[in-house]
């Protein structure tokens, strides 16, 4: 048989973001931004004896990729 596991955890990760502000006024903004998080696998296999019932460990360590979005709207008091 096999066993797997995946588990997500907080974990650091590289993340790249472009953005950027219209300002429509003195007081009012636009402010759009996007960014892509890098994430990765690690995976560990482990082979037992196949006589064993347990003959295998698959143990994933996932962190997922994530694109992102950010709308909003900036107000400056004068």
């Amino acid at each position: 048989g096999d066993v797997s596991i995946a588990v997500d955890h907080t974990q650091v990760l590289p993340e790249i973001k472009l953005g950027g502000a219209y300002h429509i006024n003195a007081n009012f903004g636009l402010v759009l931004a996007w960014a892509h998080v890098f994430g990765f696998d690690r995976k560990i296999a482990v082979t037992i004896d196949p006589n064993n019932p347990l003959g295998s460990i698959n143990i994933n360590l996932k962190n997922p990729s994530m694109n992102i979005a950010t709308v909003g709207l900036e107000y400056r008091f004068a």
